[in-house]
């Protein structure tokens, strides 16, 4: 390299990473002098350029937490890296919070000694320039030799006091080539240790002088095969892209260049990779003001960009998926009280194209019968803790419309690191055919149910008549018998279907009274003690549990709970009943030792019409509307029912009203 680029390369270099877009700084000393910022840096910390050579806990009081990490880097010499790390930085003389990904990252001498840390953080842009001007401290001192020269010729006899003044200056001189030296190494060394990639070409043949390891990465080249050749010869896998014409450019006009997620090939053990970089060409130029060089600083953000381009395609496979679904998308802004959504929400609500409302005004299209419980949904759902998720079903009355549209509608709230609400976005699925179809086949359940019920009556009384008059025949009572079993049977059933056909329609009530627990369950256990002489039933009655509640409803649910461990349990084994208080409720629990209950089916096991599809359930007969039912009672008396079960070993079934 000619020797007045190796005394302008140095300051130049450091100059050229100002243009970097990723905010940088550098500590000089272990009490964090700072020696060099740029304007990214500086915009971070909403300082003035005046902080150069000061300790940063005196200009920027407000990083005091990053203090004790920076002076372990410089004593230990490992580096440390973070991510969206918060920090408080001053913008318009206010303190305010973002967030960082940065690396501290220490300079090493040849005696492993630390004498910088380089300090870079995202989103650089620009570079600023902080080394002293080399070139007006050499005129300085050859002014100082001038004057010393003009003395000796008008003094002989100060020629030994001008020799000496001679031999200092020409001392300092040569401590001023050798801190330039020393410079132009460290300099080196930053750059060869820069986290991004950096090279210096030189000549109008891009000659590659240096090329880090951040570089050498990126191009997939080794140092042999890059340092001292012409650019376009130690890569020829550009050959047909543009950076040839680019760095040509950039020497002969003078211009830097940058470019933001630029697609190259690039070399790859022998083949070729698609990449994408930000890149900066920034001209070097020599004492006179002239191109003698280029410098090219690299990111590759490849990964980046292919997340970005995924998740976009990710997205559109989603709005197709939720178009063509039918689907309603809704996004709420809890920030800003903001509602919208895509275009099928839209003519559901009846709100035009690109329009964004309040919450009240599309809650306002709500119906009245459905609007709080709504409006209380989404309230829980925006309440850190509740888990952020919005599941429910309502009616919409949209203006211009005639008729009523149903809607569920699932969605999830996101929190802020505050946890305060930020947005609730979700679905929205039409449930108007769903529901009428449930409706329909309700009515046409409590018709035939009822229509069935009142034959059933007229054949219960005549068994019961021919069970009179048949008391010498024992083969007839026992066979009265068993028909006059099989016909309670069919009668449960029926009232089990005409109570859900009531529980669905709205039209089940509770008739609430004080009652004896202990009482209701010893009755019903004699009931089953009577009629189930295969499995024993273990009850043990203690004091009295007064319980309000409806008796007759909560004596349907432990006579079907009793039933289903009978049914699900082997000849001779036994079935427990407890009835205990927990606190502020009495807790009622059923346990067999039947065949018990696979994992995945209990979360559905209280859904309507669900059966267990098991070999071993074949031979069982129900509906799957039991434990349906017995839930619904339950819930409607404000309490709770749950099961507990070992698959092969058996089954305990809870349910707890409060006293």
């Amino acid at each position: 390299m000619h020797d007045n680029f190796l005394t302008l390369a140095p300051t130049q270099l450091l100059e050229i990473l100002t243009f970097s877009h990723e905010a940088t700084v550098i500590f000089i000393s272990s009490e964090l002098h700072i020696g060099f910022i740029n304007t990214s840096m500086l915009n971070i910390w909403g300082k003035k350029n005046d902080i150069v050579s000061h300790r940063l806990i005196d200009v920027a009081p407000e990083f005091e937490n990053f203090i004790p990490i920076l002076q372990e880097v410089w004593s230990t010499g490992k580096p440390f890296k973070a991510k969206d790390t918060p920090a408080n930085t001053m913008d318009g003389g206010v303190l305010v919070q973002k967030y960082f990904n940065f690396e501290y990252r220490p300079i090493i001498d040849k005696e492993g000694k630390t004498y910088a840390i380089i300090n870079t953080a995202t989103d650089v842009s620009d570079r600023r320039q902080a080394l002293l001007d080399k070139e007006l401290s050499e005129r300085h001192l050859n002014d100082e030799l001038l004057a010393i020269n003009e003395e000796q010729e008008a003094a002989i006899e100060e020629l030994r006091a001008t020799n000496e003044e001679l031999f200092e200056t020409r001392s300092n001189l040569n401590k001023a080539n050798t801190q330039l030296l020393e410079s132009e190494i460290r300099v080196r060394e930053i750059l060869e240790q820069a986290p991004l990639g950096m090279c210096m070409l030189v000549g109008p043949e891009h000659i590659i002088e240096i090329a880090n390891e951040s570089i050498l990465k990126i191009w997939g080249r080794s140092k042999n095969e890059v340092i001292g050749k012409a650019h376009h010869q130690a890569r020829p896998e550009l050959i047909g892209q543009p950076v040839y014409k680019w760095l040509d450019e950039v020497y002969t006009t003078g211009r830097a260049r940058k470019n933001h997620e630029f697609k190259v090939m690039l070399y790859n053990h022998g083949s070729l990779r698609e990449a994408y970089v930000n890149s900066i060409y920034q001209p070097i130029r020599n004492a006179e003001g002239g191109v003698n060089g280029v410098l090219v600083i690299i990111e590759e953000v490849t990964d980046d960009v292919k997340k970005r381009m995924e998740a976009q395609r990710t997205q559109d496979m989603l709005n197709l998926a939720i178009e063509a679904g039918g689907f309603g998308t809704f996004y709420y802004n809890a920030v800003h009280n903001r509602f919208t959504g895509n275009d099928i929400l839209k003519s559901w609500f009846g709100l035009e194209d690109g329009n964004e409302i309040s919450l009240n005004l599309a809650t306002d299209v709500i119906c009245d019968a459905d609007r709080e419980k709504v409006i209380n949904a989404i309230n829980t759902a925006l309440t850190y803790g509740s888990g952020g998720d919005y599941d429910i079903e309502y009616s919409i009355c949209a203006p211009g419309t005639e008729s009523l549209r149903m809607v569920r509608a699932k969605g999830k709230a996101i929190f802020d690191s505050d946890k305060k609400p930020i947005s609730l976005n979700g679905t929205l699925q039409d449930i108007t055919e769903l529901k009428q179809d449930e409706q329909r086949k309700n009515d046409f359940i409590g018709m035939v149910s009822h229509e069935l019920k009142t034959p059933l009556t007229s054949l219960k009384a005549y068994l019961q008549l021919l069970q009179i008059k048949a008391v010498k025949d024992p083969f007839t009572v026992v066979a009265l018998g068993k028909a006059n079993t099989q016909v309670k049977k069919m009668t449960a059933m029926i009232d089990g279907f005409l109570n859900l056909s009531r529980l669905e329609s709205g039209k089940i009530y509770l008739d609430l009274e004080r009652f004896d627990m202990m009482e209701l369950i010893e009755e019903v256990v004699n009931e089953f003690s009577v009629t189930s002489a295969s499995n024993q039933i273990l009850f043990n009655r203690v004091n009295p549990i007064s319980v309000h509640a409806d008796r007759s409803k909560i004596g349907q649910v432990a006579t079907n709970l009793i039933s289903n461990a009978i049914k699900y349990s082997g000849d001779g084994e036994n079935i427990e009943i407890s009835c205990l208080v927990k606190e502020n409720s009495v807790v009622v629990s059923i346990k067999d030792y039947g065949i018990g209950i696979k994992p995945e089916d209990l979360e559905r096991l209280f859904e309507r019409f669900y059966r267990v599809d098991t070999s071993d359930m074949k031979t069982i007969s129900g509906f799957g509307i039991g434990l349906y039912l017995s839930a619904e009672i339950i819930q409607r008396h404000n309490g709770k029912i749950w099961v507990e079960s070992i698959y092969g070993e058996g089954s305990t079934f809870y349910f707890s009203l409060s006293i």
